[in-house]
């Protein structure tokens, strides 16, 4: 089985890395096919080789495709059956062939999308919905955060809704803060799609901290995410990254830009060597967004207040993976009462849910010094 083609699966190789982010997000196949003049296949660019750019802080205006594609994918031909193409993939770890006759002209793309009926359900997530919501006041003095309406609708909805897309269907949600709220309105999570259970904290656990008390059958790599979290993310390309990569804990992170309103000095000594008049600089900051696999679990002490922080940390000094995972889709965390009404102004414009096809490139959040 394989996709028919279509411009947004095709870029050349002069093309740059930010036309090949907008054909990516606008095809849902994760890649684009670099072909010259007459589609001859010359590589393929995938959704994880632009963010390992992202990464590496590469100019996406000034990056070319032929500076990063893969330039020998594997490739199969139209004789291949679909067992042939499971097999291929599972063996090397990917998601896309590209299908070409005997001259190496593009005529299709499999995914591994297609392959199967649907995305896997029963994956596990963790949704944290503890918190009190303090610079949210006065919406917060009544109900919690996860169920301010944006849209129209509770945030933590969304959230779920967008896990269950992608077969995240068990889910524990972690309360604390009018956590009966929370229960009498997600219930059992059936209307949603999911099966819903949840730990209610009886004191503060921070972010990492309930994960010592899920329930026994929560086993294997957890997707865990904030509460107040609005993002397009596929958790699904999240998981297959992680685990791709023999990760024990992955962390979704944004780039940032700050900007500082004055003139930062640089010395050595009592000399001056150097003045940058209001420099702008970019920084990668935690999005809130896990992949934690047991041995990262494990680290996790079973009383006290432990955060994602901390386990980051632990999981370093144990020599652990962790792995990040840049994001490109639409992200905001909904901490402030401006970062509320912007989520609502956004939803508003169809940039926040996975119902709008085509949605606008959010750009790197800002902040001053």
């Amino acid at each position: 089985m394989r996709r028919q083609l279509e411009p947004t699966h095709l870029i050349p190789a002069r093309a740059t890395l930010r036309r090949a982010v907008i054909q990516i997000d606008r095809n849902r196949c994760g890649a684009v096919c670099v072909v010259d003049d007459q589609d001859h296949l010359l590589g393929i660019l995938t959704d994880g080789d632009i963010r390992r750019q992202v990464l590496r802080q590469a100019d996406l205006d000034k990056t070319r495709v032929e500076d990063v594609m893969q330039r020998r994918p594997v490739t199969a031909t139209e004789d291949f059956s679909l067992a042939q193409l499971r097999h291929l993939m599972k063996a090397r770890s990917i998601q896309q062939i590209p299908i070409v006759d005997h001259e190496n002209r593009i005529l299709g793309l499999s995914l591994a999308a297609d392959l199967v009926a649907g995305p896997a359900r029963g994956k596990r997530a963790v949704v944290m919905a503890g918190g009190r919501g303090v610079r949210l006041r006065p919406l917060t003095l009544e109900r919690p955060k996860p169920l301010l309406p944006v849209g129209g609708r509770p945030l933590i909805e969304l959230i779920i809704e967008r896990m269950v897309a992608s077969g995240f269907t068990d889910i524990v949600v972690t309360t604390g803060y009018r956590s009966r709220m929370i229960e009498d309105h997600l219930q059992d999570g059936s209307h949603l799609g999911a099966s819903i259970r949840y730990l209610q904290e009886e004191a503060p656990r921070g972010t990492a901290g309930s994960l010592a008390a899920l329930p026994e059958d929560m086993v294997g790599d957890l997707l865990v995410m904030n509460g107040d979290i609005l993002t397009t993310l596929e958790f699904n390309g999240l998981l297959d990254s992680h685990q791709a990569g023999g990760s024990d804990l992955t962390l979704a992170v944004r780039e940032v830009e700050q900007h500082v309103d004055y003139g930062v000095v640089q010395t050595q000594d009592e000399w001056i060597t150097r003045i940058d008049e209001k420099p702008r600089r970019t920084m990668l900051v935690n999005a809130g967004i896990y992949i934690v696999g047991p041995r990262a679990r494990a680290l996790v002490p079973g009383s006290g207040r432990f955060d994602m922080t901390e386990l980051v940390r632990y999981s370093l000094g144990e020599r652990l993976r962790v792995r990040s995972f840049p994001l490109r889709e639409y992200w905001l965390d909904i901490g402030r009462m401006d970062d509320y009404e912007r989520a609502n102004r956004d939803l508003a414009d169809q940039k926040t849910t996975g119902i709008a096809k085509d949605m606008d490139r959010q750009q790197p959040e800002r902040a001053q010094v």
